[in-house]
């Protein structure tokens, strides 16, 4: 079966893996999170698709002027990258959050804030790879996430998914201490990789 036909396949009858791969990554990350902060946080069912490159752009665009992006290198049987879009708002709320402070006082370049992020941003990433992971009998490996100061969508994806046909798109909201933020996590596998993805997906 050609990747066409496996994505045609996958479109009709596969909805329901990605779901259930939303559900999974999003009690984990609830679970990580929760411990992390010292109270409970709910996650949404997140929005979770294969997402056409050439319109995430848009879409991106129409949700933040501006992202914090936080990237990890993805290895072993998919390769490719991993990454968390963090508006600024929602950049500060979860800081605020870590350390007990108010948002508004939160220095996103400083390094206790920064470190902070990168242990949100390995918790989120990690949970949804490995939903997949188990979802799919593949073998992910996360790397440790990079910091990218403030981005338009244009430079992220410029820099982080330059070339990318496809991408796995999951959006969730996320609600602790009576606030909401979100957080948008991006995988973008290397044809070879999406070639496995489409053919787990339709077997």
């Amino acid at each position: 079966m050609n990747l066409s036909a496996m994505k045609d396949k996958y479109s009709f009858i596969k909805m329901d893996l990605l779901k259930e791969l939303g559900t999974i990554g999003a009690g984990r990350a609830a679970t990580s999170l929760s411990e992390l902060i010292g109270s409970n946080v709910h996650i949404t069912v997140p929005d979770t698709r294969i997402y056409p490159f050439q319109q995430l752009n848009d879409t991106l665009r129409m949700s933040a002027k501006k992202y914090y992006a936080f990237s990890t290198e993805v290895h072993g049987d998919l390769n490719g990258r991993n990454l968390l879009l963090l508006t600024e708002p929602d950049t500060k709320i979860i800081s605020g959050m870590l350390l007990g402070q108010d948002p508004q006082n939160i220095d996103i370049e400083d390094q206790m804030v920064l470190s902070s992020l990168k242990e949100v941003a390995n918790i989120l990433l990690s949970s949804y790879m490995n939903a997949l992971s188990e979802l799919t009998d593949f073998k992910i490996l996360v790397g440790v996430p990079e910091f990218s100061s403030a981005m338009t969508s244009e430079e992220v994806l410029a820099k982080e998914a330059a070339g990318a046909d496809e991408v796995l798109y999951v959006r969730s909201q996320l609600e602790a201490r009576h606030t909401n933020f979100n957080g948008l996590t991006i995988f973008v596998p290397d044809n070879a990789s999406l070639d496995k993805i489409f053919a787990k997906l339709s077997s």
